[in-house]
Formats: C-alpha cells, sequence, structure tokens
C-alpha cells in the first residue's frame, strides 16, 4: 500500500505545522472522518451527547444554521480558540460549513491534535438545507 492520501486512513494524520494557526496548513479528512447529513439529523434527534460545531462565517451562521449548534467558530479562527472547544478530547464533535470543505480542515486539524471522535459532516449546510432538514436563522 502507498503512502498516498487515498490509501492514508485520516485518524493517522501525522502533525502538520499548525503553528501558523492554519487549519489550511493539514490535508482534508477522509472518508472515516466524516458523517451524512442523515446521520447527524438521527444524533440530533436521539439527542445523543455530541458536541455541533459551525465553522463559517458570522453572516453565513446568521443566514442560516443548524439549531442545535453548540457554537459558532470561523474556521481560521478555531486554533487560536480552542479553550471553547470540549476539554473532553474524547467527545463527539461534528463540523459543519457551508459545503464540508472548511470542515474538513478543522477536522483534520483537530484529529491531529489528539481528539479522537471529530467528524466533518459532508455537504455541510447546502446538503442539510438541500435535504429538508430545519433551518434557523438569526433576525437582525
Amino acid at each position: 500500500m502507498s503512502d498516498s492520501p487515498e490509501n492514508q486512513s485520516s485518524r493517522d494524520v501525522s502533525s502538520k505545522d499548525l503553528s501558523s494557526g492554519n487549519v489550511n496548513t493539514v490535508t482534508p479528512p477522509l472518508r472515516d472522518a466524516e458523517i451524512t447529513v442523515e446521520e447527524l439529523k438521527v444524533a440530533l434527534d436521539k439527542n445523543e451527547n455530541i458536541f455541533l460545531l459551525d465553522v463559517r462565517s458570522l453572516g453565513e451562521y446568521q443566514a442560516g444554521h443548524v439549531a442545535e449548534v453548540d457554537i459558532l467558530i470561523p474556521h481560521t479562527d478555531v486554533l487560536q480558540r480552542l479553550e471553547e472547544l470540549p476539554s473532553d478530547k474524547n467527545k463527539y464533535i461534528y463540523c459543519i460549513c457551508r459545503s464540508g470543505r472548511r470542515s474538513a480542515y478543522v477536522t483534520t486539524a483537530l484529529i491531529t491534535l489528539g481528539y479522537t471522535n471529530t467528524y466533518n459532516v459532508i455537504g455541510g449546510m447546502i446538503e442539510w438545507s438541500g435535504t429538508g432538514y430545519p433551518v434557523e436563522s438569526v433576525q437582525e
């Protein structure tokens, strides 16, 4: 088996240069670090003990978000705001953005930092709202 990204487990991500504070310096996770919006909806409906992290901008969040979001931290700020994440690195953390791209980088960065149950929501809010799941917005 080669070391190409297609053959590596995202849970085996080696420590990348996160010292810059930029989550975009890590390789996005592969399949074993992803969940579908359907899986997220089931977890939310069952009131499973998860932490839902929205990594979009404030404007995107205000326009529409999953009601159960625990916190909004734009993807560019996550590494500087780790103290706002669960201190238990084994807690299930689901990361969501608009399409799944930014949250993929955040997911990999958190895995690299030792968060063992961190998952990217495939398709993000586009997929969530496209499936017809409820979206909450903030009125100004």
